[in-house]
C-alpha cells in the first residue's frame, strides 16, 4: 500500500521552506480538522512551489457536518492562479482576502477566505483556506450586475481577463481587466453581446472542446497567455468562462 505523503514530504518536494517553516505548517495541520468542524467547511493550506509559478496543497480537512467541496482529495494537487486568484493575492501581498463568490475548479460554488501563514521575519509561508459551498440556484449572468461587487463571483480587481460567454460564444459578461485585453489586442472596443470570436478567432478550437475544464497555453497577437476555460457552476449551464491569465512579455 503506498504511503500517504504528509506535510513534511510535500514540502520538501515541491517548496523551498525552511525547517522553520515546515514545522509551523506541520502544527497547523494537526488542527485543520477542528478548525473545518468549528466552521462547518473544508479548509486548506496551500503553499508556493519552487518555480514560483503555482500552489500546492499540503493539508486539507473537512467539517464532520457538511459534504465535502470536492469529490475527490486535493493534498499534492497543484493550484493555478487562474483558478485561485485570492490564494496567490494572499501570498504575494500577505493581506487577507475575503470572496462571497468564487469558483473551485471542480466548478462548485464557494464563499472563499484566505489568510496568509507567516514565518519568520513575518514572511510568507502558505495560506489557509477556507471554503464553504453556496446553497442557492445557479446565477444567471444575463442579469448581472457589474457595479454589485460585494457579491460577485469574480473580484473586479485581479489581473486576469474574464470572458463569460453563452452557448451561442456571444459575451455576456467581461470583467475590466477583459476590456483592457481587448482594447490592447484587437485595437477596438469590446461589445457585451458580441461573439468572442469576433475578439479571438484563435479560441475556436477551445471552445469546441468537451472537456469541462480545459487549460492552454497560447498566442494572441504578440503575447504568450495561460487560457482556462470551464463551465458556470454545473454541467448543465449553457454558459462558459474564459480566463485569460497574462503570460511573460
Amino acid at each position: 500500500m503506498e504511503r500517504t505523503m504528509t506535510v513534511r514530504d510535500l514540502c520538501a518536494l515541491h517548496t523551498q521552506l525552511l525547517d522553520s517553516d515546515i514545522q509551523i505548517l506541520e502544527n497547523l495541520s494537526t488542527n485543520l480538522p477542528l478548525i473545518a468542524d468549528l466552521n462547518k467547511a473544508n479548509v486548506f493550506i496551500d503553499c508556493p512551489v519552487r518555480e514560483g509559478k503555482h500552489a500546492i496543497v499540503v493539508g486539507e480537512a473537512c467539517g464532520h457536518s457538511v459534504k465535502s467541496v470536492y469529490d475527490h482529495p486535493v493534498v499534492g494537487k497543484f493550484a493555478y492562479e487562474a483558478f485561485e486568484p485570492a490564494v496567490f493575492y494572499v501570498l504575494r501581498t500577505g493581506k487577507d482576502m475575503f470572496v462571497n463568490r468564487a469558483l473551485t475548479q471542480e466548478g462548485a460554488m464557494v464563499q472563499q477566505s484566505v489568510v496568509p501563514i507567516k514565518g519568520e521575519c513575518n514572511r510568507v509561508i502558505a495560506v489557509l483556506i477556507m471554503e464553504k459551498v453556496i446553497h442557492e440556484e445557479p446565477v444567471s449572468f444575463n442579469q448581472f450586475d457589474r457595479q454589485d461587487q460585494q457579491n460577485s463571483l469574480v473580484p473586479e480587481f485581479i489581473e486576469e481577463s474574464i470572458f463569460l460567454i453563452n452557448n451561442q460564444n456571444r459575451l455576456v459578461y467581461t470583467n475590466p481587466a477583459a476590456i483592457n485585453l481587448v482594447s490592447e489586442i484587437c485595437l477596438t472596443e469590446c461589445v457585451l453581446g458580441e461573439s468572442i470570436f469576433d475578439y479571438f478567432p484563435g479560441f475556436a478550437d477551445v471552445l469546441a472542446s468537451k472537456e469541462d475544464i480545459l487549460m492552454k497555453e497560447m498566442n494572441i497577437g504578440k503575447k504568450i497567455i495561460q487560457l482556462k476555460k470551464f463551465h458556470l457552476g454545473n454541467k448543465n449551464s449553457n454558459e462558459t468562462f474564459i480566463i485569460i491569465h497574462p503570460g511573460p512579455d
